[in-house]
């Protein structure tokens, strides 16, 4: 049996790069279906936000138009992080030590980097993901 997945377009029938993706995936995963749910461009974004903010079944898979959207949904908690494959697990590991080796400890400037990256956003980036919070320290 077929797990079917929906996804999220906008404007299918115009953009391509929507169907080449799933056909794709679909090609690579025969077990899998994809079950398209479109909406025009114009009206992506509410639609979207009205989906995931009522009581229906959200979409297995989004795609986000822009970012300001992406992080309305992530200040709204409608979007789950996905599991990290190992490889993924490993490139954060490799980065991070990258990142130590390289880092000049005496010029970090942490006012710098809280007036050029505020805290709301750290969470996304592998450099502040260690236990202290920062990846220049071991």
């Amino acid at each position: 049996e077929k797990q079917v997945l929906s996804v999220t377009t906008w404007d299918n029938e115009s953009s391509p790069q929507f169907q080449a993706v799933i056909d794709a995936y679909e090609e690579q995963n025969p077990n899998v279906e994809i079950k398209i749910i479109d909406t025009s461009a114009d009206e992506y974004n509410n639609s979207l936000g009205i989906s995931l903010s009522a009581a229906q079944a959200d979409p297995d898979v989004i795609w986000v138009k822009d970012m300001g959207s992406m992080l309305q949904m992530v200040d709204k908690e409608q979007l789950l992080e996905p599991g990290a494959s190992a490889q993924e697990a490993e490139y954060e590991a490799l980065w991070k030590v990258f990142h130590r080796a390289i880092g000049i400890q005496e010029r970090t400037n942490g006012r710098l980097q809280m007036s050029l990256l505020p805290r709301k956003f750290r969470q996304f980036m592998n450099e502040f993901s260690c236990p202290e919070g920062r990846a220049d320290r071991p």
